[in-house]
């Protein structure tokens, strides 16, 4: 049986220092579902000094680029082959383990070869993902956006890497420099929780009830 634990070399979750509440249910989820973990400190966007905002969003896409592009660093200084990448704000499905199990197969028959697999995102495009007759998904250059839970071969760290500097937000560098071997998981592993205020920024809380329609999401099925 495929699993997070013997698939990927390590699980980082994003986390915030400050942000213990998340921290707690994070922590939480992935023990019951037995997923070994460590968490990633963070930068923290609302604290850097000079600032320099990305061509989208506010202080914490700035964060959240800095603490992505340190965690591949890290990968590749580490020799990993496969990491998983998770934010701490998600709810996760309950039938997790068996999906990613079934999901994984299906993607190794598909693409042996693969370089990144989605977990789950924001469906902007408003594609109907019901349409297809497969739980593995190739996304070439249509794009999920958000990194909430994304997995990456060790392939795409240096085209990751290359782009560490430039104006744009970390979900635009992985979907626009790794469109290719490129897939998502659907019904996805995972979701955001959106009415959970950022530490970065005021004012940024969306409509969950939203955000479920247009990824399509069935909140009954996740904790």
């Amino acid at each position: 049986m495929h699993t997070i634990n013997n698939v990927f070399d390590k699980v980082y979750v994003v986390n915030l220092e400050r942000d213990k509440d998340k921290r707690a249910s994070m922590q939480s989820k992935l023990n019951q579902l037995n997923i070994d973990f460590e968490f990633y400190k963070a930068v923290d966007g609302s604290k850097l000094e000079n600032c320099k905002l990305l061509r989208f969003g506010n202080e914490g896409a700035v964060g959240c680029k800095r603490s992505h592009m340190e965690i591949f660093k890290q990968a590749k200084l580490e020799g990993l082959s496969k990491i998983l990448i998770l934010e701490d704000d998600l709810f996760l499905l309950k039938d997790f383990n068996n999906h990613f199990n079934n999901s994984y197969e299906q993607l190794l028959t598909l693409d042996k070869d693969w370089q990144v697999l989605y977990f789950g995102g924001t469906n902007q495009q408003r594609k109907n993902f019901r349409q297809y007759n497969s739980i593995i998904q190739k996304l070439g250059h249509s794009r999920l956006h958000s990194t909430l839970a994304i997995a990456h071969d060790c392939k795409v760290y240096d085209t990751i890497l290359q782009s560490e500097h430039d104006n744009r937000p970390i979900d635009d560098v992985i979907a626009e420099d790794v469109n290719d071997h490129n897939y998502m998981v659907f019904p996805f592993l995972a979701y955001q929780n959106v009415n959970k205020p950022s530490n970065t920024v005021d004012g940024n809380n969306r409509n969950q009830q939203c955000y479920n329609d247009l990824n399509q999401v069935d909140p009954s099925k996740y904790f």
